[in-house]
């Protein structure tokens, strides 16, 4: 290694528009023109005094840059091929900052560059192809990546990156991480501390671990996002989302497929189009939809849905529904808590209930039993165009009535008789005792006690 020998007078010569807080906010930054370099070196080492970042632009090949405590910098460049052959790099001085690139006018092959920086140094490197890593420094990091394997790891301070045709993996970044996604690239992080912003475009991503606030704009491509521990704000076009192990405040926009599982968050979904799948949450659930596929489960928390066009199934819900959907068929099943649900244009089955049940149904047939009927809240159960059937526990003790303005009374449970022809009829299960079970429909109405699911009326 050879000292530093340059003249400190020629610090001020200007390569390039390279304040550290514009190079890790401003994206992809505008080519700077060829400035001549202090000096040309393959290896270098000099202290460190008034420096405080670096810049690697334009280096091709494999880049390697890495802290350490001492206060000096150090750098090797080298030829890929077996000779291995000094590589020559500019190298220029302008105010805090240290740059490395190409001198102007060379041609320069592929090779291998290392560079040990302080820790405390800020870091950014543009590169078109090749490999980048940076490992260890806790001042802002920036990367820019064209066709380039990025990896960067334990670092103490912000991330921002700007990948393309590339893919990009963090591990251990403490914080913001901020990353812009273009076409074909790939995003893999685990365990950020601090928050994450990511913009992709027809991209894909995985992410475990994040300990701040996630925002996310996202449009084509396909991402996982795991262990969000501070909530998020999530919009994607045409682009599949999968969510596990989540918590605080989630809200999602979406136009495609949205899965999710084992989250421990308050929950919120916009969708136009696509399916939304969920088993597991420990928590409120929101979904307003339209033209969407609704597959939810084992929902511990209120769960409230409204939409047009909706093909609804829910299952193990243990907090109380509200349910409002316009043309669409519902399917429920397991329902330890309260229903209210509005059904218009589709057809609904209530399936293995426990808690009490406001139904308002117009033009469709409804299907009713209860695994138990707990409670003392009545149930009522209106259908303005369509039949309705209900089947209650063996073991039920409940109060029945029942109405029919324009079908017909049907009745296998033998203590509630219906005369032939009768319009109205009821009686009670059981002791008597317990909620009122209301019935009254603009159709027929069968009622029926025993395990099996009622079958529809004729």
């Amino acid at each position: 290694m050879v000292a530093k020998s340059f003249d400190r007078t020629r610090l001020a010569r200007t390569v390039g528009a390279l304040a550290i807080l514009g190079l890790l906010t401003s994206g992809v930054a505008a080519q700077a023109p060829a400035v001549k370099p202090d000096a040309v070196k393959a290896t270098g080492v000099f202290p460190v005094t008034a420096e405080t970042s670096l810049v690697i632009r334009g280096v091709p090949g494999q880049i390697v840059v890495t802290a350490k405590p001492a206060r000096e910098l150090r750098f090797t460049s080298r030829t890929k091929d077996r000779s291995g052959s000094d590589r020559a790099l500019g190298v220029g001085f302008s105010g805090p900052t240290v740059t490395l690139a190409p001198p102007p006018g060379a041609t320069f092959p592929d090779g291998i560059l290392r560079v040990e920086a302080p820790a405390s140094f800020s870091v950014r490197v543009e590169s078109l192809g090749g490999t980048v890593l940076v490992d260890g420094f806790a001042g802002p990091v920036g990367i820019v990546g064209r066709g380039t394997a990025v990896r960067a790891k334990a670092l103490i301070g912000p991330f921002d990156a700007d990948i393309e045709g590339g893919s990009l993996s963090l591990a251990d970044v403490g914080g913001l991480v901020t990353v812009r996604l273009g076409a074909a690239a790939t995003l893999a992080a685990t365990n950020l501390r601090g928050g994450l912003d990511v913009n992709s475009q027809d991209a894909s991503f995985k992410v475990q671990g994040v300990a701040g606030a996630c925002r996310l704009e996202a449009r084509g491509g396909s991402g996982e996002l795991a262990g969000l521990a501070a909530g998020g704000v999530l919009r994607l076009s045409e682009s599949a989302l999968r969510l596990t192990g989540g918590r605080g405040d989630v809200t999602v926009t979406s136009d495609a497929a949205v899965d999710f599982s084992n989250m421990a968050a308050s929950m919120r979904f916009d969708m136009d189009g696509g399916t939304l799948r969920g088993k597991g949450n420990q928590g409120s659930v929101e979904v307003r939809a339209r033209r969407t596929d609704v597959n939810l489960e084992a929902i511990v928390g209120a769960l409230r849905i409204e939409g047009e066009g909706l093909k609804t199934k829910l299952a193990g819900i243990s907090g109380r529904l509200n349910l409002d959907v316009t043309r669409g068929n519902v399917l429920l099943q397991r329902m330890s808590g309260p229903v209210n649900a509005v059904i218009i244009a589709g057809d609904a089955q209530l399936l293995e209930l426990q808690g009490a049940v406001r139904l308002d149904i117009d033009g469709g047939n409804a299907e009713l039993s209860w695994a138990a009927i707990t409670g003392e809240e009545d149930t009522l159960l209106e259908s303005r165009g369509g039949d309705i059937a209900v089947r209650f526990p063996v073991s039920a003790s409940c109060r029945v009535t029942a109405k029919t303005n324009s079908g017909r009374i049907t009745s296998d449970i033998p203590s509630i008789k219906v005369p032939a022809g009768a319009t109205e009829a009821q009686g009670a299960l059981g002791q008597g005792r317990g909620p009122l079970i209301g019935i009254e429909a603009n159709g027929n109405i069968h009622l029926s006690a025993g395990a099996k699911s009622p079958a529809s009326p004729s």
